[in-house]
């Protein structure tokens, strides 16, 4: 499953906000999912925020799914990245859900590992 990855980009520090989405990213991927970087499109960071949404909108549109970081609401174009999704009947994952979620799923593998051996 494709999953675009949505959250607040405008107004942060370039480096930190890559590593962040690097990091859902990469989470999303140990999952199982096909993450979508919006950070990794090939547009220059100087180009309009406009067309900064056109292409991730694009991207969104290729996917199944969509995964708010926790800051999404904070970003008036992750706003309508999930507004967009949700009228299109995508799946909505949120950051939080998922960290917990997978929290505890690798502490059950752990168990069992521990239990067999």
């Amino acid at each position: 499953m494709k999953i675009y990855i949505s959250g607040k980009i405008t107004g942060l520090p370039r480096q930190e906000t890559r590593q962040r989405f690097a990091d859902a990213q990469a989470l999303l991927d140990e999952i199982g999912f096909e993450a979508v970087n919006p950070m990794e499109k090939g547009m220059s960071d100087d180009a309009p925020w406009e067309q900064h949404m056109v292409k991730d909108i694009e991207m969104l549109f290729k996917c199944d799914a969509i995964y708010m970081m926790d800051n999404w609401t904070e970003s008036k174009g992750a706003q309508i990245e999930y507004d967009i999704a949700n009228r299109l009947g995508k799946d909505v994952w949120f950051e939080s859900n998922v960290r917990r979620e997978n929290k505890e799923v690798m502490r059950i593998q752990n168990a069992i590992h521990e239990v067999t051996g």
